[in-house]
């Protein structure tokens, strides 16, 4: 499965295509998550928020940083970060007008704390 992440994120730097490359990086994350290496999850998981940001892409940064905050509560012991995570994926809901997913990044502050 990573081979075939690996693959699609090559071809879409090829294509000049940041938002596809972010979610394969995206997918990458959690395919490490899932597989227990978190190191790399993390590392994965930060370049997608990386291209993310200097697309621009808000809706894609909150969904990153929220899948950072359940790394860290769930894998890394680390819930003060966790919580940063969970809390600007929150913010950025808010600005968004997105009510739903706010609830939900706040939800998560909740559980962690």
């Amino acid at each position: 499965m990573q081979g075939k992440y690996a693959e699609a994120r090559a071809l879409f730097e090829q294509q000049n295509e940041p938002t596809a490359v972010a979610t394969a990086w995206h997918q990458l994350g959690m395919v490490h998550q899932e597989a227990g290496d978190y190191d790399t999850a993390e590392a994965a998981y930060r370049k997608s928020l990386e291209i993310l940001t200097q697309t621009d892409n808000r809706a894609g940064q909150a969904s990153g940083l929220t899948m950072l905050g359940n790394l860290y509560d769930d894998h890394l012991n680390r819930p003060e970060e966790a919580v940063t995570f969970y809390r600007q994926a929150a913010e950025i809901y808010v600005a968004l007008g997105d009510l739903r997913y706010e609830g939900v990044a706040r939800n998560n502050i909740a559980d962690t704390l």
